[in-house]
């Protein structure tokens, strides 16, 4: 190879790396919608106190942040009083989701009734949930462990590695990440499964 004028060398390692941030991802919104069980019922179950039916609404999300505010800790003696952070919403939802988030007012409302959510929640949207009518809460990172990711010796980027073939004038590429998600408790996630 005389030079690099198709960027080759530098791009296939960042296809890799990009595929290893999708890997991860994916693993993470599996156990969302996988619903594995966890102290003795499904991650969202009405055991758990953290499965509701409402729409995407002002009202809907304050149904789904009462459940998580009433959520109490394993002896079941205190509440936590769980503030969510994150509404996690698929593709469908997120323009509504930006919008009921954005807005001053309750957009359902013909009044100027206050919106008690507006710029209060990040909405993150992900095709990798499939039913269009479901949305997630979500407590803010550190408030309340919910899905862990964890690295091997705390190495958070994948390993690259690559070797000049002699015998086929070739570089070859290997890449590897040893990676894990956990999920640590459900008392800081709710799902709405839409109305």
């Amino acid at each position: 190879m005389i030079n690099d004028d198709l960027g080759a060398l530098s791009t296939i390692p960042a296809l890799y790396g990009a595929a290893a941030r999708r890997m991860i991802n994916k693993m993470v919104y599996a156990i969302l919608t996988s619903n594995p069980t966890i102290e003795g019922a499904a991650l969202f179950h009405n055991d758990h106190k953290n499965l509701s039916a409402e729409a995407l609404s002002v009202a809907g999300l304050g149904k789904v942040k009462a459940k998580m505010a009433r959520q109490k800790n394993i002896g079941g003696k205190e509440a936590l009083n769980i503030q969510p952070a994150f509404l996690i919403v698929p593709p469908e939802l997120e323009v509504a989701a930006v919008q009921l988030i954005s807005s001053a007012v309750d957009p359902t409302k013909a009044n100027q009734t206050p919106n008690p959510f507006a710029n209060r929640l990040n909405v993150v949207s992900d095709p990798e949930l499939t039913t269009a009518t479901e949305f997630y809460l979500a407590a803010a990172f550190g408030l309340c462990q919910t899905i862990e990711v964890t690295y091997l010796n705390g190495v958070e980027t994948p390993t690259m590695e690559s070797a000049v073939q002699f015998d086929t004038l070739g570089i070859k590429w290997r890449i590897y990440h040893d990676v894990g998600v956990n999920l640590l408790d459900f008392r800081g996630l709710a799902k709405s499964t839409g109305a």
